[in-house]
């Protein structure tokens, strides 16, 4: 009877080693999985961070090309502006942008209400 409960417990436990095997296996094969769906979630997310980096590189570089395409304007549009002052006072500027008194004569405002009185 002891040899029969013996080889009855040595067969109980080889069979339970052998399920401790499989569960191990199971759990490792789970554990590859986890890991490649996890490396897989971070590869991702990293995809993601890059363009949303280039994005944000390439729309700050576009805003400071507006910037400075609208000083420039800015600058071009005062210029323009004091150019214009010039010519209604009835001076002018040299080639190089600094104003020089023309000789006497009428500015084109003064010209405007001379006009505006004779006709009245």
């Amino acid at each position: 009877f002891d040899r029969a409960l013996e080889s009855s417990l040595a067969d109980e436990a080889q069979k339970i080693r052998e399920a401790s095997k499989r569960s191990a296996q199971h759990a490792d094969v789970a554990l590859e999985q986890d890991d490649a769906a996890g490396a897989s979630v971070i590869d991702a997310a990293l995809g993601i961070d890059e363009e949303f980096l280039a994005v944000v590189r390439n729309s700050s570089g576009a805003r400071a090309d507006l910037v400075e395409a609208i000083r420039d304007a800015r600058k071009s549009q005062l210029r323009n502006l004091q150019q214009l002052i010039l010519l209604l006072r009835g001076s002018g500027t040299s080639s190089n942008g600094t104003s020089q008194a023309a000789a006497p004569r009428i500015s084109l405002l003064e010209a405007a209400r001379s006009t505006a009185r004779a006709a009245a």
